[in-house]
């Protein structure tokens, strides 16, 4: 069990750096997710399953793009 869970973290990690060295595609999730979260419109925890919905993105890249959103905003503040 925990062989998976770190494969699948190592997954993820390789997707969210895949996602951050291209630009072009994270910008428009990145835009889109910060115009939802300006909204106020859902709570952002649900960001994942709604970019699955309506980027037809897989659960793991849907969540990849999420996990390299927030981190963005630590980026900013440095």
């Amino acid at each position: 069990e925990s062989m998976r869970c770190r494969n699948v973290a190592a997954t993820l990690e390789n997707r969210t750096m895949e996602i951050s060295a291209d630009q072009p595609l994270h910008s428009e999730y990145f835009e889109t997710l910060n115009s939802l979260r300006d909204s106020g419109a859902m709570n952002m925890f649900g960001a994942p399953q709604w970019l699955e919905e309506n980027f037809d993105l897989d659960r793991a890249t849907a969540k990849a793009v999420f996990i390299a959103w927030t981190e963005s905003f630590s980026k900013r503040d440095r």
